[in-house]
């Protein structure tokens, strides 16, 4: 649907939608777990998938592969394993599939363990955490990932390098309002440093989206999609809510509920060498553009 100068804006619109949701789940979900149950929170959530796939399923065209790109049609089936080599061979993938999978690292466990944190540290009732982590999610998320995808289109029309040049800027801008949000004593001060972290953390996800399926073949960007997002769950959702669960285990005894706040420092430090990869990436990036068959 979209030529490559505008496709991180589209994938990074398509993007807001994780935070969205995340902002219902989180304002919704306090209100019914408290006066419901949390069982029913998940039964609300995922009931409304099946009219939305019968949606999606009548409504949305499919278009022929390369028809944004007047490229000509290939419809040829492509192997998981080859789509796999094919990325191997890619610096630029190895290093964005690593900067992004140290920036979900963060983001997932604070989006795992933010609600623990600020009831245990900052003594917050379930339902004030649920309306200020999803409208700053939502709002700030949201925002940063459409602002994210629409920067580097905008700049990567000058210079490709800034499709990766700018999620390394973000990543280290971003850490200074995350050890504020963990830190700092005063509850108001912390959730106030929550939402520019929230907005700058999430710029990388349409460049990120976008790059990978730049760099591959036509019929390859599906399954790349789908491999890089494999990544980043099992790292950053997988790993990252095991990791803060087994440091606040480790540090428990010595700090008690404020292990917590240090577990989740940790990994949200991960924004630093998230934007070393990135820049990593915007070195080879040109190449593998380069290289790349359609």
């Amino acid at each position: 649907y979209f030529p490559p100068e505008r496709r991180a804006t589209a994938l990074s619109i398509y993007a807001t939608g994780v935070y969205i949701g995340a902002m219902i789940a989180f304002m919704a979900g306090g209100y019914i777990r408290e006066h419901f149950g949390w069982r029913l929170v998940y039964l609300l959530v995922g009931l409304p998938g099946i009219p939305l796939a019968l949606l999606v399923r009548t409504t949305v065209r499919e278009l022929p592969r390369g028809f944004s790109e007047s490229a000509p049609a290939d419809n040829r089936v492509v192997g998981t394993g080859e789509v796999i080599r094919f990325l191997l061979s890619r610096r630029s993938f190895l290093y964005i599939a690593a900067g992004a999978s140290c920036q979900s690292l963060g983001g997932y466990a604070i989006l795992s363990w933010g609600p623990a944190f600020l009831e245990r540290v900052h003594q917050m009732g379930v339902v004030e955490i649920g309306t200020w982590l999803g409208l700053t999610i939502g709002l700030g998320g949201s925002a940063g990932a459409y602002l994210g995808g629409r920067l580097a289109d905008r700049l990567g029309a000058r210079d490709q390098s800034w499709y990766m040049r700018l999620p390394a800027i973000q990543a280290l801008l971003g850490v200074p309002f995350v050890v504020g949000f963990l830190l700092l004593q005063r509850t108001e001060l912390a959730l106030l440093s929550f939402f520019p972290f929230s907005f700058v953390a999430n710029m990388y996800i349409g460049p990120m989206l976008a790059m990978t399926q730049g760099i591959v073949k036509l019929r390859m960007r599906a399954t790349a999609s789908a491999i890089l997002l494999f990544i980043l769950n099992m790292i950053g959702l997988g790993a990252g809510s095991f990791v803060v669960g087994f440091s606040n285990d480790q540090l428990a005894a010595r700090f008690g509920i404020e292990a917590i706040r240090y577990s989740l420092l940790g990994v949200a430090l991960a924004g630093v060498p998230a934007s070393v990869f990135f820049l990593q990436a915007r070195r080879a990036l040109d190449e593998d553009l380069r290289a790349r068959e359609l």
